[in-house]
């Protein structure tokens, strides 16, 4: 089963060196986070723990990696990324 991490988390793994690599997927018209930690893969998810963190742009989620956490690897999977239906909605 996928496991969570909040952001506070994340910050505390990213600080004690506890995130092993980084996942960006794109999904639909969004952008979320998978986090390799060193007991497992985890999703990172909103704050109020309902339902995985999304970005609409891609700069803004590196941003929030490399400057929020200081977490500047990643790998980049955009196969199921559709932006176009964020005019369908």
């Amino acid at each position: 089963m996928d496991e969570t991490v909040s952001n506070e988390q994340l910050r505390a793994l990213a600080a004690t060196g506890g995130v092993r690599a980084v996942r960006i997927i794109g999904v639909g018209d969004s952008f979320m986070v998978m986090i390799m930690t060193t007991a497992g893969e985890k999703t990172l998810f909103e704050s109020e723990g309902k339902r995985p963190r999304e970005w609409k742009r891609l700069e803004t989620v590196l941003g929030y990696l490399r400057d929020g956490l200081g977490l500047a690897k990643a790998t980049i999977e955009f196969d199921r990324w559709t932006p176009k239906q964020r005019n369908l909605k």
